[in-house]
């Protein structure tokens, strides 16, 4: 009788398989046995390609890849993380994205570390991968991940659970739809006795993109469901920089005091320099990318000012202000 592996590494995969296919091949490059640990994908995508990727993969022919679709577009980052773990058979689960690429090492010590300690969440650190030129290069404003454990948000692009925490816990909350099931389910473990250990050597790359502005601005409802995490956990208001607990960037705190001081400046002159703090935030950022300063600089703003619109809505939805 074959024996269960110890660690699953799951994936949620939503359209996009050249860096799924990324990510396969590093795991493929796992330097673990192959015995001690398998792969689950859950995936919604439509006729892209993913379902044939997975399929051929020299992975799935040597039974360490599974994978499951769901309907097209019916997906969320939370349901497809529950379906993974559930179908899991290892002690632990080891979670990224499909926009990571772990170094070859990553399952082995991932492994390792979760096994010296238990009833532990285990935090790896992300660091921005190098830019692929295979990948296409369209708006001006890169998007990546570095991170830095132990955070706040507990991102699932680089974490480690036990397998039976998971199950005391019923997993990722799936009411949260784009954003915010990570940080909750990573403070409901830790109201559960759970520790949270920082892993720096577990290194995870994080795909860099240049995506359209649009797609950037799709992106920004994921801050309408961080009202209703403060909501349930309070302490995350204060975890990190959040000037009376009202806000989730500095970035935020700072255009809201510009809006606000330009709203009031045809009565009040003097009231227009409450815009200084957000052209200086604005302005550093920019010095750093001299190249096409006016387009970045509405970029960021349009970005900005979108975030601070869903997080409006989200607070009211939550009735907890944090924007």
């Amino acid at each position: 009788m074959v024996a269960d592996p110890d660690i699953c590494v799951v994936v949620p995969s939503h359209d996009r398989p050249r860096l799924l296919g990324r990510l396969l091949d590093a795991l493929a490059a796992q330097r673990l046995r192959r015995a001690r640990w398998e792969a689950v994908v859950v995936h919604d995508c439509g006729p892209d390609g993913t379902e044939e990727l997975l399929r051929e993969h020299p992975l799935t022919a040597a039974g360490v890849l599974r994978h499951h679709s769901l309907p097209p577009g019916t997906g969320t980052a939370a349901r497809m993380r529950n379906v993974g773990w559930r179908a899991a058979r290892g002690r632990f689960v080891a979670f990224t994205d499909d926009d990571c690429r772990p170094d070859p090492g990553w399952v082995g010590a991932a492994l390792a570390v979760a096994a010296e300690h238990p009833w532990t969440i285990v935090q790896g650190r992300t660091e921005p991968d190098a830019v692929d030129p295979s990948l296409p290069r369209r708006g001006s404003l890169r998007r990546t991940m570095r991170i830095a454990p132990p955070t706040k948000e507990s991102e699932t692009c680089n974490m480690v659970y036990p397998r039976d925490l998971l199950e005391a816990l019923d997993g990722f909350d799936e009411r949260f739809r784009h954003a915010g099931e990570d940080v909750d389910l990573a403070y409901r473990a830790k109201a559960a006795g759970a520790g949270h250990l920082a892993a720096p050597d577990l290194v995870v790359r994080h795909a860099t993109e240049y995506p359209r502005l649009r797609e950037r601005l799709r992106d920004t409802r994921k801050s309408a469901e961080l009202a209703e995490v403060v909501r349930r956990h309070p302490d995350y208001r204060y975890a990190a920089y959040h000037p009376l607990g009202l806000f989730a960037k500095p970035i935020h705190a700072r255009l809201v005091l510009a809006a606000a001081g330009l709203a009031a400046a045809p009565r009040h002159p003097a009231a227009a320099l409450l815009a200084l703090p957000y052209a200086q935030l604005l302005h550093a950022h920019l010095r750093q990318r001299p190249e096409r300063r006016l387009r970045r600089a509405g970029a960021l703003s349009a970005l900005a000012a979108a975030e601070v619109a869903h997080a409006a809505r989200g607070s009211a939805r939550a009735r907890s202000l944090y924007l």
